[in-house]
C-alpha cells in the first residue's frame, strides 16, 4: 500500500470577484493524484467538482480539479498500458435530512461529477481498444 505524507503550505487565492479562499488542501489532493503510481483512495463527505469538464451547459461554478485529475491520471495510465485504480468513499447521504433540497442538489451535482469521470475513462478504454470497463479503474463506495 502506498502511503504519502504531504506538507501543506498555506496557499491563499483570490477569485476574480475579490473573495479570498484557502487552497492548500486542494493543491495537496491534486499533487497526490498526479504523483500516484498505482492507486488513489479518497474518503470525503462530498465528491463533486470539475464542473468545467461536464458534458452540458449551465453547470455550477464548482471547478476544483480533483475529480478531473483522477480521471486524467486513469486515462493516462490506460494509454500507457498500466493499471491504475481510484477508490472513492462517500456517504450514501451527507449529514442532514436526505430529502432536504440542498442535499438533493448536492447529490445531483455529485452524480454529474461521477458521470463525467466514467465517460472520460470509457473513451480512453475505447481508444486503447482493450477489454475493460470503467469500473475496473474507478470505484465509488458508500
Amino acid at each position: 500500500m502506498l502511503h504519502c505524507l504531504m506538507k501543506t503550505k498555506k496557499h491563499v487565492l483570490q477569485s476574480k470577484h475579490g473573495r479570498r479562499y484557502e487552497a492548500s488542501i486542494h493543491r495537496a489532493y491534486v499533487s497526490g493524484v498526479r504523483t500516484a503510481e498505482n492507486f488513489v483512495y479518497i474518503e470525503n463527505q462530498y465528491f463533486l467538482g470539475s464542473a468545467h469538464t461536464w458534458f452540458e451547459k449551465g453547470s455550477p461554478r464548482c471547478n476544483h480539479l480533483v475529480p478531473v485529475e483522477i480521471a486524467l491520471q486513469i486515462c493516462g495510465m490506460i494509454e500507457k498500458g498500466r493499471r491504475f485504480t481510484a477508490y472513492i468513499l462517500v456517504p450514501l447521504f451527507p449529514e442532514g435530512d436526505p430529502c432536504a433540497p440542498h442535499i438533493q442538489e448536492m447529490l445531483f451535482w455529485q452524480t454529474k461529477t461521477m458521470t463525467m469521470m466514467y465517460k472520460k475513462i470509457a473513451r480512453a478504454i475505447k481508444k486503447a481498444d482493450i477489454d475493460a470497463h470503467p469500473c475496473d479503474y474507478l470505484n465509488f463506495f458508500c
